[in-house]
């Protein structure tokens, strides 16, 4: 009898063995699989600005995440190098970093504020998506946060979206009428157009150059001035780009996802949300080419700047940038900047992007959150002429 217990506890040892030695590779499966979906993604998310998206939209969502993914793409490899012993796939991560690297200085930077030179003009230039100069974060509000920033800003040149007059800011949004006669007597030419959700601001005189307002893209438009500003002749695009048309409860989503209700969000996730992006993605492929048309027939110092609703690195920004324009925040920003402060989906999406014998020299971005995008103001150096 004790040989047959004795044999039946080392049967079931054996099986309780096998069974933990199974789980155990099992495991280590899984961790493999993990780890290498995880550096894919961080990989496609850092190329997706080489990767059109109306052929495959995929890499441009990962772009949105790309600083995640770059950071958990670092902590696992340094966890399979340092724990798991495993130099391959600690090398797999350290080549996903590298080939990310463009990308991440993109979207965060490692530049100074900088000082005009001697003989140096300065000029500033603020965007600013302004929601109607509403205030979501405090709607009972009796004044519009958002004119009272533009007032008090120092801004030469004020590029607005979705605000196309100051009168309809008194009727739907905050403003009263002694901020709109302020903004009036800083900035004495305005430029609107009903047909548009952008208006632009200015201390100099302004004349309208070009419109354009596709019908079918997503309330993607563009006005582009032309502004003497201290005896540079300059031209400005006032930019929307396409958005996603999330409703409020696509976005409500959102913010499960991040308020950790994953799985059952994620399910929902999949259907109207994820087609929704998609397309927006290929349509802002396609402004961007239009954009891109444009600028190669302006000739001169240029400045664009608005709501790209997408991030340095992707493939509407990179193919803008591919003109030869430089990126005011890039040139004069240091770490990280969020643009754009709802749902739980803090993005760059608010770009200013330049050329011509100007440079960025301070970049500063308003805290305020009266609307779902925080202002962004780029102060500019016009360069000194060289002398003979």
């Amino acid at each position: 009898m004790r040989g047959l217990k004795s044999t039946k506890l080392k049967t079931e040892e054996n099986r309780s063995g096998h069974f933990k030695r199974l789980l155990a590779v099992l495991g280590g499966m899984l961790l493999h699989v993990v780890s290498w979906m995880l550096f894919v993604s961080a990989l496609l998310g850092g190329l997706a600005g080489y990767i059109d998206p109306e052929v495959w939209a995929a890499p441009s969502l990962l772009c949105l995440l790309l600083p995640y993914l770059w950071l958990g793409t670092l902590v696992v490899g340094l966890l399979w190098w340092f724990v798991a012993k495993s130099k391959l796939f600690a090398i797999g991560a350290g080549v996903v970093l590298l080939a990310c690297l463009p990308a991440i200085f993109t979207l965060s930077p490692v530049s100074l504020p900088g000082e005009p030179e001697a003989g140096e003009r300065t000029f500033k230039v603020l965007t600013f998506n302004a929601l109607y100069c509403g205030d979501v974060e405090n709607p009972d509000a009796d004044y519009s946060r958002s004119l009272s920033h533009i007032i008090h800003s120092g801004a030469d040149v004020v590029c607005l979206q979705e605000q196309y007059n100051l009168d309809n800011t008194v009727s739907i949004g905050k403003a009263t009428r002694e901020q709109v006669d302020s903004v009036t007597s800083i900035y004495p030419y305005q430029v609107n157009n009903t047909k548009l959700d952008i208006m632009l601001l200015s201390k100099y005189p302004v004349r309208v150059k070009h419109v354009a307002y596709p019908e079918q893209m997503n309330f993607f438009m563009y006005q582009s001035y032309e502004i003497d500003i201290k005896g540079l002749p300059l031209t400005i695009l006032n930019v929307h780009m396409p958005s996603y048309t999330l409703s409020e409860g696509e976005r409500e989503i959102l913010d499960k996802i991040n308020n950790g209700s994953f799985v059952e969000s994620f399910m929902e996730l999949r259907g109207s949300i994820l087609n929704k992006m998609s397309v927006a993605f290929a349509i802002r492929a396609r402004a961007a080419q239009s954009i891109v048309n444009y600028v190669r027939k302006t000739k001169g110092p240029l400045i664009i700047c608005g709501d790209f609703n997408d991030v340095p690195g992707s493939w509407a920004y990179r193919k803008i940038r591919s003109t030869g324009l430089r990126d005011a925040y890039c040139d004069a920003g240091f770490g990280p900047m969020v643009t754009y402060n709802l749902h739980h989906m803090y993005f760059h999406i608010d770009q200013i992007l330049y050329r011509g014998p100007i440079r960025a020299i301070e970049v500063s971005r308003g805290n305020m959150r009266s609307s779902d995008h925080y202002p962004v103001m780029a102060r500019f150096a016009i360069e000194a002429p060289v002398e003979n």
